[in-house]
């Protein structure tokens, strides 16, 4: 009689066990806004992360990328993202602009000895720098990304100093500080002309070139108008990918070391890659007939002696000299 009773007891507390259901594992959903093309070397970088987080997470965050400005313009992306309406977004630095003295000052041409050093003072701190200006737009940088660096396309070819006298060039940034001024100093007469117009101005004479970087003037299409590129790289502005702060401290310690963990990887990556695609895209334009060169040593001289003219004649706060200061003393 006890063994039966035994026997039943198990039986009973079996069936309850095994009629207890499991409690569904709870799957959050990010979306993330990204600007370039979908086969860009930053998008790819994009879908990285996004596969990366969901890896390391076991499938419990998920990260939906939407290219080609789905999402809207990287303005409007930071915008949403500022009120809680957007998870990430992966912008230029540069469109952190609102009286930003830390983006300012690193936009200034040359600043930068070249695209290593740029990285370097971006991870170390130049990052921070911007990092505290964001934390009023409930905000976060997640990672670094490099953009390339700025240069000059044209339809006639920059061989010398006097080839640069009176050339229209379309600006890349409407906002920036420095870029009208620099032009200007340069002999260039700056042109405001929407991004979408650039082929057109160039056919029609409105313009005769305009700053870029040769990702986007390839894949733009813009070298079909204009088939010189001068990789003068006044300017080395980084892309970034910024996080909702409040969304990110409403995570796991665990979660935020997968966001983190993932997204260190994904720099890693993006930044070899980016060398890559660059060659690969300026090997495809030489294919098309296209001339790619560096500046003589007269323009760069030339393009570099303005620089410390523009930088000498600005004004700047106590924070702005201490950056300035850091970025130059390190190598």
């Amino acid at each position: 009689m006890r063994k039966c009773f035994l026997l039943l007891l198990c039986a009973s507390l079996i069936f309850v066990c095994g009629c207890e259901e499991e409690k569904p594992v709870e799957v959050k959903t990010l979306r993330l806004a990204e600007t370039y093309f979908d086969d860009h070397v930053t998008s790819q970088s994009d879908f990285e992360f996004a596969k990366l987080v969901e890896e390391k997470s076991n499938g419990t965050l998920k990260i939906e990328v939407y290219t080609n400005g789905e999402l809207g313009s990287e303005d409007e992306a930071l915008k949403s993202l500022y009120n809680g309406e957007l998870d990430f977004a992966r912008v230029s630095m540069r469109s952190i602009h609102d009286n930003n003295n830390v983006i300012n000052k690193i936009e200034m041409p040359y600043i930068f000895n070249d695209r290593g050093h740029m990285l370097r003072c971006v991870d170390q701190f130049v990052g921070p720098s911007l990092e505290g200006t964001l934390i009023s737009y409930d905000a976060k940088i997640i990672t670094y990304f490099d953009a390339g660096g700025l240069s000059l396309y044209t339809k006639q070819p920059i061989e010398n100093v006097d080839a640069l006298n009176g050339l229209k060039i379309r600006k890349y940034c409407n906002f920036s500080e420095f870029s009208y001024d620099y032009l200007s100093m340069l002999g260039i007469k700056p042109m405001d002309v929407d991004l979408n117009k650039i082929s057109d101005s160039l056919k029609s004479g409105e313009i005769d070139g305009g700053e870029g970087y040769i990702l986007d003037y390839y894949k733009s299409g813009i070298y079909k108008e204009a088939k010189n590129f001068l990789k003068a790289e006044f300017r080395y502005i980084p892309d970034i990918l910024v996080m909702n702060r409040s969304l990110y401290s409403g995570l796991t310690p665990t979660e935020q070391d997968i966001i983190d963990s993932a997204a260190r990887e994904v720099s890693i990556h993006q930044r070899e890659n980016m060398k890559n695609f660059e060659s690969d895209a300026e090997e495809k334009l030489k294919a098309e007939g296209c001339n790619i060169v560096e500046p003589s040593e007269e323009l760069l001289s030339f393009f570099k002696e303005n620089a410390d003219l523009l930088f000498k004649h600005l004004p700047y706060e106590d924070v702005e000299v201490t950056l300035i200061d850091q970025i130059k003393a390190a190598k």
